[in-house]
């Protein structure tokens, strides 16, 4: 669903696997590593396919449009998902003459090693964007600084800054979203002393 562009059915089918996931039991601590990573993965789409939606839902305001594209880029998705918001970014920033900052996707989506393609896309567009290397919009964005993406404010979390964290999933958030429920599953109250998923009795022995 996510690679066919259906994001709202995508981010309804990762809902359901963040409910269904604290009813597990499982009996080993194995499993219960298994049952972490797979809601690290719901929790990740989660948070990129609605900042993909609010994108969507701002495309009349250029600047806060290409912020997105640019956070979707620092989600933990697949390689061919990823790839997908690397060339969203590349195109938008183009279109937004941020040459700078465009050439950082474009050496990304390279990394990566895409289809023919995809790859003579960004080699022409990397070409365009060498010759005038300069961004013409300022925006919230570092791509040389670590950050989680708060998906309250759609903002990000630079490293080393403070953030309130949601108990159940682990998502992070700017710390005026403390006490609000978190909407990753909307399940759990950020900011609140929980213990956290347990799936299983070897968990809770010392």
């Amino acid at each position: 669903m996510v690679t066919e562009g259906k994001f709202a059915d995508a981010l309804a089918a990762f809902d359901d696997i963040l409910h269904s996931i604290p009813l597990l039991v499982v009996d080993s601590r194995k499993e219960a590593d298994e049952v972490k990573e797979l809601l690290s993965i719901a929790r990740d789409y989660n948070i990129a396919l609605r900042v993909e939606l609010k994108r969507r839902e701002v495309k009349d305001q250029p600047a806060r449009a290409a912020e997105l594209a640019a956070y979707f880029t620092h989600c933990n998705l697949q390689r061919v998902h990823l790839a997908l918001s690397l060339r969203s970014a590349m195109t938008t920033f183009f279109k937004l003459k941020n040459f700078n900052t465009c050439a950082t996707f474009c050496r990304r989506l390279l990394e990566l090693q895409p289809d023919q393609k995809m790859a003579t896309q960004a080699k022409q567009v990397l070409q365009a964007c060498e010759k005038n290397n300069t961004d013409t919009v300022e925006l919230d964005y570092d791509p040389r600084n670590p950050f989680d993406i708060c998906s309250i404010t759609f903002s990000p979390i630079y490293k080393g800054t403070a953030f309130s964290e949601d108990p159940y999933t682990g998502a992070k958030f700017k710390p005026e979203c403390e006490g609000s429920v978190s909407p990753v599953g909307n399940l759990s109250v950020i900011g609140s002393d929980a213990t956290g998923l347990v799936s299983c009795k070897a968990q809770l022995k010392s």
